[in-house]
């Protein structure tokens, strides 16, 4: 992986990297008809199947986990008041950059991290870091 593939989860992609970001995704891409990763890609291929719509509860639920995006999407989405509408902006926008042509994706990405960069968050307490479980003693 690149370097700057290895960046601080908790850092903020500011415009300035995403748009370098887009640039070199725009240069790996299909195409400008075919879109970032064009129809022979696996991501085709795995997108285009209805199965792919029983990940979405459990997409949800692992976002859920995590307590500043649970806090983020109780303080700033319908999602719990709109499942079904937060369902089709998601599939719509997660569609786009997989099918759509490139500028279609690239504008997609660039609206959702806008939408994303916007907020901000309270949340009661620092979640603490993960730490595994103690070791589960064996039995004969």
């Amino acid at each position: 992986m690149p370097e700057h593939a290895y960046r601080d989860a908790h850092e903020m992609v500011v415009w300035e990297t995403l748009e370098r970001e887009l640039g070199l995704l725009r240069a790996a891409a299909a195409g400008s008809l075919s879109g970032i990763f064009g129809p022979q890609s696996m991501s085709w291929r795995i997108n285009r199947e209805a199965a792919i719509f029983l990940g979405a509860g459990r997409a949800l639920l692992l976002q859920l986990a995590h307590p500043w995006i649970a806090a983020a999407i109780k303080q700033h989405s319908e999602t719990f008041a709109n499942p079904i509408g937060r369902f089709h902006r998601t599939f719509s926008t997660v569609f786009t950059m997989v099918f759509g042509t490139l500028e279609q994706s690239l504008d997609a990405a660039r609206r959702l991290h806008s939408r994303h960069a916007a907020i901000k968050v309270r949340c009661a307490r620092r979640p603490d870091r993960f730490r595994p479980p103690p070791p589960i003693a064996r039995t004969r």
